[in-house]
């Protein structure tokens, strides 16, 4: 798609945030508990995308393994909020985010 031509990856084939949303709401009026789990995502990658060719680069070191796995986990994350299926607001996200920023500023610089 041309979406994800301009993004690293992207969630394909879900229920809108808002069709969620209503979803959850007539099941609370209903007194269920069944519409608001999610079904099977499917994330599609862009192998173009300069994310993605540095997480692999990460991948491959030795020495930024781990990193590669924050980036790689902060990528899905991203397409879950891009889609509308975050609904904690991305709180959890944030030592994540923190601990990719301080080891991206300490990093020498080659």
């Amino acid at each position: 798609t041309k979406r994800l031509a301009t993004s690293p990856a992207m969630i394909v084939g879900h229920e809108s945030g808002a069709l969620r949303r209503m979803m959850a709401l007539m099941d609370t009026q209903q007194g269920g508990g069944t519409h608001g789990k999610l079904p099977k995502q499917t994330l599609e990658i862009n192998p173009a995308h300069q994310a993605v060719i540095g997480l692999n680069r990460l991948r491959e070191s030795d020495e930024d393994e781990d990193l590669a796995i924050l980036v790689a986990e902060q990528l899905f994350d991203n397409a879950v909020i891009a889609a509308g299926l975050m609904d904690d607001g991305g709180r959890h996200m944030l030592p994540r985010l923190n601990e990719m920023l301080v080891r991206l500023t300490t990093k020498k610089i080659d």
